[in-house]
């Protein structure tokens, strides 16, 4: 779990992933989805780091065996932000995501691999393994 987080928020040991397009990343905010909100990253990698730890404290409730990612793209070779669309999109598909399959405990936007399609990524606790703990 720890590799996830830290490549989700870009802080992995190495920094290989960040650069001056980091802070256009997003996280998005996942306990009301219909407020749909969101932020940017921060630019200093010790708040991203504090922001990993957080979320590092799911990990000693729900092993990280239980978790399923998603990845989803835009593949648009000359999309470089993120557009108020592809906001909504995002949390229609995390709503779907949640109709369907388990609920959304974090979930990022990628934008600084210009390498790479802009994606989202999320972390799913699926609704068959709460079910199956109960």
């Amino acid at each position: 779990m720890t590799e996830t987080l830290q490549h989700m928020l870009r802080t992995e040991p190495d920094q290989q992933e960040t650069n001056e397009h980091t802070v256009d990343n997003i996280v998005f905010l996942t306990e009301n989805l219909d407020a749909e909100e969101y932020f940017t990253f921060p630019e200093e990698l010790d708040v991203r780091k504090e922001m990993e730890g957080i979320y590092a404290e799911f990990r000693k409730e729900v092993p990280y065996k239980n978790l399923a990612m998603g990845r989803f793209e835009w593949k648009d070779d000359d999309a470089f932000s993120f557009t108020d669309e592809m906001v909504h999109k995002a949390f229609a598909l995390m709503k779907k995501t949640e109709e369907t399959v388990g609920a959304v405990v974090f979930a990022v936007a990628h934008l600084d691999q210009l390498e790479n399609y802009i994606h989202v990524h999320f972390l799913v606790y699926p609704y068959e393994e709460k079910e199956e703990e109960a």
